[in-house]
């Protein structure tokens, strides 16, 4: 800990000592009788010599209005690094946001904090320019001054990600993408201290770059200039008022005092002409105008009148019901009641959720040892939560991070009493690994020599046994085609093969795969608005029989041999954009064609579809591909098997607006697609899987908080 009349060198002084020990932690310190502000840069030992080199490495940050530089260097008497800041008066901002949006409202606030994160931005660009990267950009490491008047936001913190790589190796690559990546980050966590989002047409944009920036993509990353100009942008939407006072009901005048002028009512001018006036302008007291006389009424006719009203308006519905005839504005038919949903025995349907610190990015789940175990990245970490697959259990509390640095958060394969999970990484091996097993969590890298800067995309695990790991993944290019490659991943402890083996599957991009010793992976190719989805069903066994080629991890790829590929021909699209569900039920993929989203939904146009034609691809074992359509304009989330090995799709539905809505609908294919139950209200991302005899839904409750919720699909029909 860092004490209050500790000496800093030869001419610091600590003057009130931090709230905890912490990189960027804030406090005061004496300096020639000044007492100016500090910054803890580390909490290990760091030798003198890596202060040298970091204060080296920032003498050429640029001085920027809105980034806070260290202007000396210090250590504790425990060795810890301090930085002094150049700038006093400074605090937290975060711990003063939610009394900021009471005293200027909360619309206000978030405003502010989008313009405040745009000059950070703005000044970051040129910090990038001279070569200095921030490297450990969060909430806690953003200032304000309480004395100024516009209660800027300033950036602090340099130093920290300097100091963290050069006293272990092994932490995360600073980059400049990373920089912008943590800057959004940090704005979000802000907005959630405010308890507010942007309003208005800047709502849909704020939603939407989030979203994609937390997928790795997005033209707002190319600079921090670039990402200035985006949040000036939403905050000037969110800015953006109605025009015109918003219009009014006529209402009733309130009763007038005894002898004062009738009010008009609100909205409407008065049809009553004012009272007459008395000498001097004023009205006359002396006669009272007379009160109009209420007309009498029947008791008796008043009866009458309500019971012929009521017998009219019965004719006319049994008349519109009965004839389903056009009425001049519509026809009313016979609406049947929706069947009651039966009760789910040992399970509510409203399960105990466990609570998210915000929507995670990518959500997989799987069966493991009769257990439900879900895998959910969150802020570029992998985290696990897990339930038995009985009803009437909860969730236990996540475990710590399996994985940090990660991109891309792959699918999950039930092996026996575990499973396997893979995602791509955005640093150092191109992809990861882990055996999930109980308590028990063994991760690896999966290396792949010469592969550092060559763009993947996707991460299926396909099958496993004693000796490899099959993982599918594609290699994307800009204008959204690619290659598909196959990579045969050694276990930890297998000994007698090399580690990887590279093999070539397909000249076009993969987008989807289903699992088992003989998977079938998804094929598409894209020509304008064509889209030509075929498959490539593997045979393993015969590929784990064949001969390793002689460069495991060619660019390339070691071509397929002949008896361990088949390939289908498929079925042709006309959309703008397809995208099918990444994981699919035997030979049936689910995927939607429609409209291609805004643009600053993501980089890769290829990825962003809006609501549009949904329909269940299906390759036969003899005969020609087919496809159903289920449903018209909503958005494919997931595909099940049911009773019967039957196909049940989950689908996003659309709002009057046309946008997604926040439910979910199961429809059951078959010759009639039918709804088979729904799952919401207020529901994001929905993953299903097979544990304990029945088929389970992991939704992504919105509603009061963030959370996952697990039942049965049983539950929900």
């Amino acid at each position: 800990m860092i004490q209050a009349g500790e000496s800093l060198g030869n001419r610091y002084q600590v003057a009130t000592a931090p709230d905890e020990l912490r990189a960027g932690a804030v406090f005061d310190v004496v300096d020639r009788g000044a007492t100016v502000r500090a910054q803890v840069l580390s909490t290990a030992p760091a030798p003198p010599a890596v202060l040298e080199s970091v204060r080296a490495e920032l003498a050429s940050a640029p001085a920027m209005p809105n980034l806070v530089r260290p202007k000396d260097f210090a250590t504790t008497p425990g060795g810890c690094a301090v930085s002094i800041l150049d700038r006093p008066g400074l605090v937290p901002l975060r711990p003063r946001v939610a009394a900021l949006a009471v005293e200027k409202g909360r619309r206000t606030m978030v405003l502010s904090l989008l313009r405040w994160i745009a000059g950070v931005a703005t000044d970051l660009a040129q910090s990038h320019n001279a070569g200095v990267v921030h490297g450990a950009i969060s909430a806690r490491v953003l200032l304000c001054n309480p004395r100024a008047e516009h209660e800027p936001c300033l950036l602090s913190g340099f130093g920290i990600g300097a100091i963290q790589k050069r006293v272990d190796p092994a932490a995360p690559e600073t980059s400049r993408r990373g920089d912008l990546l943590a800057l959004i980050e940090a704005l979000s966590d802000l907005l959630e201290v405010v308890g507010a989002q942007p309003e208005g047409g800047a709502a849909a944009k704020w939603t939407l770059l989030l979203h994609a920036v937390r997928h790795g993509e997005h033209p707002a990353l190319g600079s921090g200039t670039a990402l200035a100009t985006t949040l000036n942008e939403i905050a000037t939407l969110g800015g953006e008022t109605d025009k015109g006072p918003p219009r009014r009901l006529a209402t009733m005048a309130p009763p007038a005092p005894s002898g004062a002028t009738p009010v008009p009512a609100v909205g409407r001018k008065s049809s009553t002409p004012p009272p007459p006036s008395g000498p001097g302008g004023r009205a006359s007291r002396s006669e009272p105008a007379p009160v109009p006389k209420r007309p009498g009424v029947s008791l008796p006719l008043v009866l009458a009148g309500a019971l012929g009203i009521a017998g009219g308006v019965g004719g006319f519905v049994w008349y519109a019901v009965s004839s389903a005839e056009d009425l001049g504005v519509g026809s009313l038919r016979r609406v049947r009641r929706a069947p009651r949903r039966p009760a789910c025995t040992g399970e509510t349907l409203q399960p105990e959720a466990h609570a998210l610190d915000r929507r995670p990015e990518e959500l997989s789940v799987t069966c493991a040892g009769g257990r439900l175990l879900a895998a959910v990245r969150l802020a570029g970490e992998v985290t696990l939560a897990g339930r038995p697959a009985r009803r009437g259990e909860r969730f236990a509390a996540a475990r710590t991070p399996v994985a940090r640095g990660v991109v891309e958060l792959g699918t999950a394969l039930p092996d026996g009493e575990g499973a396997w999970l893979a995602w791509r990484n955005g640093l150092d091996a191109p992809f990861g690994m882990a055996r999930l097993g109980g308590a028990a969590v063994d991760t690896w890298p999966v290396n792949l020599p010469g592969w550092e800067n060559v763009p993947l995309r996707g991460a299926w695990v396909l099958h496993a046994t004693a000796r490899s790991v099959y993982v599918a993944t594609s290699v994307a290019a800009p204008d959204g085609s690619g290659r598909t490659v196959l990579l045969d991943v050694a276990p930890p402890g297998v000994r007698g093969r090399p580690p990887v083996v590279v093999w070539a599957v397909a000249d076009v991009r993969m987008d989807a795969a289903t699992t088992g010793p003989e998977p079938v992976l998804l094929l598409h190719q894209r020509e304008e608005t064509r889209h030509t989805l075929s498959a490539a069903v593997l045979n393993l066994a015969a590929l784990a029989a064949s001969r390793a080629p002689s460069e495991p991890v060619s660019l390339r790829g070691e071509p397929l041999p002949a008896a361990a590929v088949t390939r289908l021909a498929g079925v042709t699209v006309d959309a703008p954009a397809v995208v099918p569900v990444a994981e699919g039920a035997g030979r049936s993929f689910l995927f939607t064609s429609g409209p291609v989203q805004l643009t600053e939904a993501c980089a890769v146009s290829w990825r962003c579809v809006g609501p549009g034609r949904v329909g269940v691809l299906t390759f036969p074992a003899e005969g020609a591909a087919s496809v159903q359509d289920l449903r018209p304009r909503a958005s494919a989330v997931s595909l099940l098997q049911g009773e019967a090995g039957a196909l049940t799709a989950a689908v996003r539905e659309v709002s009057a607006a046309g946008q997604p809505a926040t439910g979910l609908e199961l429809v059951a294919a078959g010759p009639a697609p039918t709804p088979a139950g729904r799952v919401g209200p207020s529901v994001g991302r929905a993953r299903f899987t097979a544990c304990g005899g029945e088929s389970w839904a992991l939704d992504e409750r919105l509603e009061p908080t963030v959370a996952l919720a697990s039942r049965p699909v049983q539950c929900l029909r």
